[in-house]
């Protein structure tokens, strides 16, 4: 017969482990309101436009094809908040090739050193485990829409003479992106099929006897 039961090391490294959880999630939950906070608070934004119009997620089969939501046909609706005054210099960057290659670099490696993790934050979130056979998947689909995103902040964002270093500008857009693929995979995780659901691998350790 198998016995579900835990030792006390089991047990205290179990508890560990959720309250880091916690205190990652609490750490989340503080930005976004923070962030929702700087949106209230900004008067030019209009609420119904900033919302990332992320295409409906979907799985097709018969090819593996995987759309995340990173949909830059509607980018333009996401371009409001980013808005400088109309008085202000905006200086015209000639070649952004410099500027692509770093933010390429960057978000790449964002996107596979970090996705792991976002992943698993989802997870605890929604108590939904997302089977390890489409992590892959995953990571190529936000591979492949980087190009034609960035290449879309680069040309939107304004990079103002006089009142942003070039670095700062670079974070911006960084910055903005990361949210875009944090945004993308929340929505992909809350909508999952349960076809791509695998086990839940957040429940505590067991011993058999």
């Amino acid at each position: 017969m198998t016995n579900y039961y835990m030792t006390p090391q089991q047990l205290y490294q179990y508890i560990d482990m959720l309250n880091t959880r916690i205190v990652a999630l609490e750490k989340k939950v503080d930005e976004l309101s923070q962030e929702l906070t700087a949106i209230k608070d900004t008067p030019k934004i209009n609420v119904e436009k900033i919302e990332y119009k992320f295409d409906q997620l979907k799985v097709e089969s018969l090819d593996g094809t995987l759309n995340i939501g990173l949909n830059p046909s509607n980018l333009k609706d996401t371009i409001e908040d980013l808005a400088v005054d109309q008085n202000v210099n905006v200086e015209s960057i000639k070649d952004l090739t410099p500027y692509k290659e770093r933010i390429t670099k960057e978000i790449h490696a964002y996107i596979q050193n970090e996705l792991p993790a976002l992943i698993q934050d989802n997870e605890m979130q929604f108590q939904r485990s997302l089977d390890p056979s489409y992590y892959e998947m995953v990571q190529q689909d936000l591979l492949n829409q980087m190009p034609q995103r960035i290449d879309f902040y680069l040309e939107n964002i304004p990079h103002v003479e006089s009142k942003q270093s070039e670095g700062e500008w670079e974070r911006k857009i960084i910055s903005k992106i990361k949210q875009d693929i944090q945004t993308a995979l929340f929505s992909f995780m809350s909508q999952m099929p349960e076809n791509m659901e695998g086990m839940n691998n957040n429940e505590p350790p067991s011993n058999q006897s």
